[in-house]
């Protein structure tokens, strides 16, 4: 796979980076809390605003954290209604400023799993399907809850995604234990194959 300079992908491996929502980054939070929460009424979603609220955070923390390196920049502003912004842009999470025309898509993953398991719900991989021809990378950043709205973030993955994901991608499977019909990454049989570079942080 096509990884990023090597200075970028050092920096990306010593990266840890803590956001406290309860005392930066509130106004964002809120606006993107909105949007979503607009997106989970129209669908009839099961959760509660405070669980929107703490899932957004998880997302909009992980997009700071890389963000706070000089390598990566924003594709969109935060704005009132997602909706109003171009379809490709809302596809694009981050633009990788050495290289012309080099996007991303970033997922989070929680570290308290063993093996660094990444589960994947049926509606996240229908969302990375949707933003899939639109991104050469896709980068996992895992996170630790450290507090109320309060997070710790450290990269795990970096995936070519035109490798990995695909309606019958071989390295995303239907975890058969899983009461809610999660998904898992093969991170281990991407990275022999060299559709996705592990860091060790």
């Amino acid at each position: 796979m096509n990884l990023y300079d090597n200075e970028v992908m050092h920096a990306l491996n010593d990266l840890k980076f803590t956001v406290d929502f309860n005392v930066e980054h509130q106004e964002d939070l809120e606006m993107m809390t909105q949007n979503n929460w607009r997106q989970e009424k129209k669908k009839r979603g099961k959760r509660t605003l405070d669980t929107v609220r703490e899932h957004t955070a998880m997302g909009l923390g992980s997009e700071i954290a890389v963000l706070s390196l000089p390598y990566f920049g924003q594709v969109s502003e935060i704005v009132e209604d997602a909706m109003e912004l171009n379809y490709v842009d809302r596809m694009r999470d981050y633009k990788y400023l050495l290289s012309e025309g080099r996007y991303g898509q970033q997922k989070t993953m929680n570290l308290k799993y063993p093996d660094l398991r990444w589960y994947i719900s049926f509606s996240q991989l229908e969302s990375l399907l949707r933003s899939a021809p639109f991104n050469q990378d896709l980068l996992i950043v895992g996170y630790e809850k450290i507090g109320d709205l309060k997070f710790e973030y450290r990269p795990k993955f970096l995936i070519d995604m035109q490798q990995v994901i695909s309606p019958n991608s071989k390295y995303i499977k239907i975890d058969r234990n899983s009461a809610y019909g999660s998904y898992m990454f093969d991170w281990k049989k991407a990275v022999v194959d060299g559709v996705c570079f592990r860091f060790t942080n």
